[in-house]
């Protein structure tokens, strides 16, 4: 029907634009094609991968939950609820290495790995999002 649209200078998104391209990043996380999303991810696991695809899941879950009252969402919206769900590395230990003793760097735990992770996709999609304007 209608596309994404400029309103009062103001981008406008429509639900298949941010559904899909979640859903995009989901599926190169599920198909091992981490270094399509970002360098920095090259090297996880796949039970990262996983545990990170749901994430994305429920947060592809709260936008189609928000669509449907609405049939655009305003592109600084989506920006912000994005930057909501980002783990914050000053108070959460999000990271894919730490540094052992010796200086010897040591692969962290899982948690913290999940989360570094989940903060690349969420960053991919912010910059997918502000460039189809």
């Amino acid at each position: 029907m209608f596309g994404n649209m400029k309103l009062n200078g103001k981008f406008y998104l429509r639900e298949e634009t941010i559904i899909n391209q979640i859903e995009d990043l989901i599926m190169l996380l599920e198909s091992e094609s981490y270094i399509s999303i970002s360098e920095n991810i090259r090297n996880i696991s796949v039970d990262n991968a996983e545990v990170v695809a749901l994430k994305l899941a429920k947060l592809q879950d709260l936008f189609i939950v928000y669509f449907k009252n609405e049939t655009h969402c305003k592109c600084d919206f989506v920006v912000d609820v994005l930057e909501k769900h980002m783990y914050n590395p000053t108070t959460d230990s999000v990271k894919l290495y730490t540094h052992g003793a010796y200086g010897v760097l040591v692969k962290a735990d899982e948690e913290s790995a999940n989360k570094y992770i989940f903060n690349i996709c969420l960053q991919k999609l912010k910059s997918i999002l502000t460039k189809i304007k």
